[in-house]
């Protein structure tokens, strides 16, 4: 019996849902079908949990040609072939023949393709360099994604800015806070030195968002470069 092991990947985990989100659980099964309907065993499953397929050295994919490279396992499956590489063809394929030259194979549930046939190689790669230009829409769409929602005032980082808060629909408005940073910001215009501004912020004892206390210079210079107070 053939003997490969099952590879799942899941770029972001955060939230994600809908028809476009193949969660580890859905990856799983359908390996484990694609396995049972060829009599294959599947030896173990690796999983790489919110990590790029655009890089090729990933934790369980490492973990994965070990096996391989020890002759314990035949091959490596994935749900779909975007799950095994969204990195650049060339490198993938590199990637992929590294795999053959040990006498591997690379198999993918959705797409099906026999790459063992001339038609099949060429499928295969076809099917790469679709994963490859869908992560650059993706990273793509998301930076005007970003860029809109700036313009609108936004602010897209999971934090506030100190003496900022987040408002409806994720505006910032300002907090208890936000008079002591007015007045740093006054105190830097007329001279006034870092250990001076930390000093102050100590005193008024103003917390950072991460929850953190005790301000050091460098932290206040940080809140002065911040281009969001602008």
């Amino acid at each position: 019996m053939r003997r490969f092991v099952g590879y799942i990947r899941v770029s972001d985990t955060r939230g994600r849902s809908g028809e476009n989100f193949i969660s580890p659980d859905v990856q799983k099964d359908r390996i484990a079908g694609w396995a049972k309907s060829r009599g294959v065993d599947i030896v173990d499953y690796f999983t790489d949990l919110d990590v790029s397929g655009g890089v090729l050295s990933r934790p369980g994919l490492d973990d994965a040609m070990r096996l391989i490279e020890t002759r314990e396992a035949n091959g490596i499956v994935v749900a779909k072939l975007d799950r095994f590489s969204r990195a650049g063809v060339a490198d993938a394929l590199k990637l992929i023949e590294r795999i053959e030259g040990l006498g591997g194979q690379v198999a993918s549930v959705e797409e099906g393709v026999d790459p063992t046939t001339p038609f099949g190689e060429f499928a295969r790669t076809i099917f790469l360099a679709l994963a490859r230009m869908q992560r650059q829409q993706i990273a793509e769409n998301w930076k005007v994604a970003q860029a809109r929602a700036v313009a609108r005032g936004i602010h897209i980082a999971s934090t506030s800015p100190t003496g900022y808060e987040k408002g409806d629909g994720g505006r910032l408005v300002t907090s208890k806070r936000s008079p002591v940073i007015a007045d740093v910001f006054r105190r830097k215009a007329a001279g006034a030195s870092w250990r001076e501004l930390s000093d102050l912020m100590n005193s008024k004892g103003v917390v950072s968002p991460y929850g953190a206390t005790g301000w050091t210079a460098r932290a206040v210079q940080g809140i002065i470069a911040n281009r969001v107070y602008l």
